[in-house]
């Protein structure tokens, strides 16, 4: 897109912050699939990630996560990521027509500030009643 007519992820990531709770804070990571392999399109390491098994299931302890403060932020967030993307390419039926062969996921996580009397204060509000 442009910046009279940006893209579906402009867009989104902007009504997403939008939409965001007072608080509330913004962690992003990127992965690509490539090869049967997992690699953190954030990293310098250009090593591939070890995935665990634990009591929440398959994480990768390696992955980095990156705090967003905004729309704009998380763009070049995934700008960076997309710039070091594998471009292994294998040809199709035509010498002209190629086909990535890689997988990118663009996480995204919302927090939210922990308030420990904010449960508390509710539950009471709604006894007195």
């Amino acid at each position: 897109g442009s910046a009279a007519q940006p893209g579906i992820l402009p867009r989104t990531f902007h009504k997403l912050f939008e939409l965001l709770p007072e608080g509330a804070k913004v962690e992003c990571s990127y992965i690509e699939i490539y090869n049967e392999q997992i690699f953190d399109l954030l990293s310098a390491s250009k090593l591939p990630l070890n995935l665990r098994e634990g009591l929440n299931g398959v994480h990768a302890p390696d992955l980095g996560i990156h705090p967003v403060a905004d729309s704009a932020e998380m763009l070049q967030v995934l700008s960076k990521g997309d710039q070091v993307k594998q471009l292994s390419l294998i040809h199709i039926s035509e010498p002209t027509r190629l086909l990535s062969i890689s997988y990118a996921v663009f996480c995204l996580k919302k927090k939210k500030k922990k308030t420990k009397n904010y449960c508390i204060n509710t539950i009471k509000q709604h006894n007195k009643a």
